[in-house]
């Protein structure tokens, strides 16, 4: 297995990162002696914010519902009660500047929903990985991205592809 706890040193030294890197994995399956995450998050990136604390879980589809835009990003479906807060949330970032309308069908999206996201610290993974988060200064997310807007470290701009670290993740969402 690759050498995570060896990856994250490096990440952390080189970008001067308060947070620790995430691992974020896709599967169909939990592994083995990971505990499933138990309780109520607002947003997909809490959990993000969860694993950077320390924690290593694992979620299904239905704790991604009271993210709208995370269920969309991972192609959840919300229950039929809850398909108009999409809407209401795009409605809301374009209202308030954040983005434009027209720039929806540009934001990534999964082919298929994962039956199981993995969520660990980089360097305790259980499991290998070609995916995660980091946060940091804007300047260590240029770096990291090789100073390409809209671009994630190490791989393509499509969530469908194989990146290895997402840029960043919504600061406000997992306060």
């Amino acid at each position: 297995m690759t050498d995570y706890r060896s990856i994250e040193q490096q990440l952390s030294q080189s970008l001067g990162l308060r947070r620790r890197p995430v691992a974020v994995k896709f599967q169909e399956t939990p592994p083995a002696g990971m505990p499933k995450f138990n309780g109520t998050e607002p947003s997909g990136c809490s959990f993000w914010r969860l694993a950077a604390a320390g924690q290593a879980l694992y979620t299904v589809p239905s704790d991604h519902y009271n993210c709208a835009i995370g269920s969309y990003t991972h192609n959840i479906p919300l229950p039929e009660e809850r398909t108009h807060e999409l809407e209401q949330t795009l409605s809301f970032m374009t209202r308030i500047g954040y983005m434009k309308m027209e720039e929806v069908p540009g934001i990534p999206r999964l082919a298929q929903a994962p039956r199981v996201v993995i969520y660990a610290p980089l360097g305790e993974t259980p499991v290998e990985t070609g995916r995660g988060a980091l946060r940091g200064p804007a300047w260590a997310n240029y770096a990291a991205t090789g100073g390409r807007p809209g671009r994630r470290p190490g791989g393509t701009n499509s969530a469908s592809g194989p990146p290895d670290l997402y840029g960043a993740f919504c600061d406000a969402c997992s306060r």
